[in-house]
């Protein structure tokens, strides 16, 4: 309520300098659910479900979260596949000598 009351004195000062001229009326609603107000691990969880069901692309979310451009989100996909290449690299390493008898430590 004092939202709206904050409102319709702005409104109603604002009238007075003639910097608004619109209705002045109670009929102002104030909702906090509005998806406005949300975050940063909503917003991050929601473009991850998003790009995991294939909704948006990764790149399209590096952008949005991160405010990249879009060559710095080309920079940051390669980065990632580099070091995706190489854990998979040094996983498939380690498996082969599992498969040969064991890991030495």
């Amino acid at each position: 309520m004092a939202i709206k009351d904050l409102i319709i004195s702005i409104l109603e000062l604002s009238s007075v300098f003639d910097l608004y001229s619109g209705a002045l009326t109670d009929d102002i609603k104030v909702d906090f659910d509005d998806g406005v107000f949300t975050d940063r691990n909503t917003e991050v969880d929601f473009y991850t479900k998003s790009s995991i069901h294939h909704f948006i692309p990764k790149k399209e979310v590096m952008v949005r979260l991160f405010k990249l451009t879009e060559s710095e989100a080309d920079e940051w996909i390669e980065q990632l596949q580099a070091e995706e290449r190489m854990f998979n690299s040094e996983y498939q390493t380690m498996m082969t000598q599992v498969s040969m008898g064991g890991l030495d430590e």
